[in-house]
């Protein structure tokens, strides 16, 4: 199957479990995308693959699927850098950290010692 073919209003897909064709309006869609940060969310809740869910995505013009941030380096530099100065600038306890970022506060604990082990090596360094 080349492309996935439209019907109306309405997409035509493969869902993943049964392997047979089901109907996924826009509406849907869009809820979805919505209700979920990630994209394997989104095609979970849908009942289809990944790669159905972006043929789908394609045919109906939808250009505001999640980008997968969470994963990039740069975004975990923003995050490291986000929670440094929420330790030090704001008082915030690890746990309220951890929160804030849907982390826990042992990963948050982690996160500031290497942050001190990088900067205490650049000043060794200099």
């Amino acid at each position: 199957m080349s492309s996935t073919p439209m019907i109306g209003m309405m997409i035509i897909g493969i869902n993943k479990e049964d392997n047979m064709t089901i109907e996924i309006p826009k509406e849907k869609v869009m809820e979805a995308i919505h209700k979920f940060d990630s994209i394997g969310e989104i095609a979970e809740y849908l009942g289809v693959t990944r790669v159905t869910l972006f043929k789908i995505c394609m045919t109906y013009y939808i250009k505001s699927l999640p980008d997968g941030r969470k994963n990039r380096p740069d975004f975990k530099a923003d995050r490291a850098r986000d929670i440094f100065a929420d330790k030090n600038f704001h008082g915030m306890t690890y746990s309220a950290i951890g929160k804030k970022h849907g982390i826990t506060r042992q990963r948050v604990f982690a996160i500031l010692k290497g942050q001190y082990d990088k900067s205490r090596l650049a000043t060794e360094t200099s």
